[in-house]
């Protein structure tokens, strides 16, 4: 398709701004972490590094914020460029960086981790943007992440809405992890392409269930849950574990 054929040489265009081998030997040799970090502005990532340096002390801060906003970036480019099948194509595979952040921010605000400590391990994609995170940052509890998401009319409130009994009951955050996983990876299955693109995609979305559904199994290991149960939370479309290895395993 010409759609994803001019997507993929754009795409392929910015493996120029990868680090070569060469870039690597200099970061290798450093003395210390300051010289790594200094050393690295003289690459790719120098302008992520001077930005970072500017609103960080701390040079692993800066560090870690330069790699998170050059990932970002390129995230961001990619949106741009992509139309048509590519677009549909690249925001299925986004979605699960939304998921993780979401979860990742939901996490944070139970434990009580510092707002602050909980950006750093977020990156800013798709609708999960730096306005976004700012707001879910901002949330007082679960319920408030939820009419959030909700308000912003996004799919993920309510599958971590079916889950918010449980953890009002107990305390564990499984079920909507759980729900909101299979929400996504379900919605993965659903995906249509055409040709050699549907593929390559059948073939990454079906390794991903099975992985998602293996750590499915490590999740509820010991949680109790009854067999009707727990084959609620198996993705279909898996090629390694079937639905009655699953249930097994499950037990």
């Amino acid at each position: 398709m010409a759609e994803l054929s001019n997507f993929n040489a754009r795409v392929r265009g910015l493996r120029g701004r990868l680090l070569k081998r060469p870039d690597y030997e200099p970061l290798l040799n450093a003395g210390n972490f300051e010289d790594y970090t200094e050393r690295l502005r003289a690459t790719g990532y120098g302008p992520y590094m001077e930005a970072a340096k500017a609103r960080y002390l701390s040079d692993n801060e800066a560090f870690n914020a330069a790699l998170a906003a050059n990932l970002s970036g390129a995230f961001e480019l990619m949106v741009k460029i992509a139309d048509g099948d590519a677009a549909r194509f690249l925001n299925t595979l986004l979605a699960g960086w939304e998921v993780s952040g979401i979860k990742t921010i939901i996490r944070g605000i139970v434990r009580g981790v510092k707002k602050e400590d909980i950006l750093e391990l977020l990156i800013p994609v798709g609708a999960l943007d730096r306005a976004a995170i700012k707001h879910l940052l901002a949330a007082k509890d679960v319920d408030d992440v939820i009419a959030f998401l909700e308000t912003w009319g996004l799919p993920y409130a309510a599958p971590l809405k079916e889950g918010l009994p449980e953890y009002k009951k107990s305390g564990s955050l499984n079920r909507m992890e759980l729900n909101i996983d299979v929400f996504l990876y379900r919605r993965h299955v659903g995906f249509k392409a055409r040709g050699l693109d549907e593929t390559i995609l059948r073939g990454l979305t079906a390794l991903r269930i099975d992985i998602k559904n293996i750590m499915t199994l490590m999740k509820i290991a010991g949680e109790g849950y009854a067999k009707d149960a727990a084959v609620g939370f198996f993705i279909e479309g898996a090629t390694n574990i079937t639905k009655d290895e699953f249930v097994r395993l499950s037990w």
